[in-house]
């Protein structure tokens, strides 16, 4: 797994839920935005980058990459449930998802410094 791969694709994600959020882009579902393990990262967290689960960065990564779900997914349900104003604060700038999508990356950065 390309650990940069993983960096742009979670960086993707901010357009992607401002677009579900302002009713355009692909159809979401909080139930499968919110699993840790459905993306490319996530897989490989959960299969062969297990290689790393003696490091802490690796720890790390795996605890941050999974409440970056939790905070996606409770984007989407906002929605889902009719609170744009709920899922706008939850994307506000500096608000839950922009730390953590940021902690993420920061966190992928450390494993990959860490397994060189």
């Amino acid at each position: 797994m390309k650990l940069e791969d993983a960096i742009a694709a979670h960086s993707a994600w901010k357009l992607r839920l401002r677009q579900f959020v302002d009713g355009r882009g692909d159809k979401l579902e909080s139930k499968t935005v919110a699993r840790d393990d459905a993306c490319a990262l996530g897989q490989w967290l959960h299969g062969d980058g297990q290689c790393h689960a003696a490091r802490p960065e690796f720890a790390k990564l795996l605890k941050e990459h999974a409440q970056f779900h939790k905070t996606a997914g409770d984007v989407v349900r906002a929605i889902e449930m009719g609170n744009k104003s709920r899922a706008e604060s939850l994307l506000a700038s500096r608000g839950p998802f922009d730390l953590s999508s940021q902690a993420t990356v920061d966190a992928i950065l450390g494993l990959k410094r860490a397994a060189r």
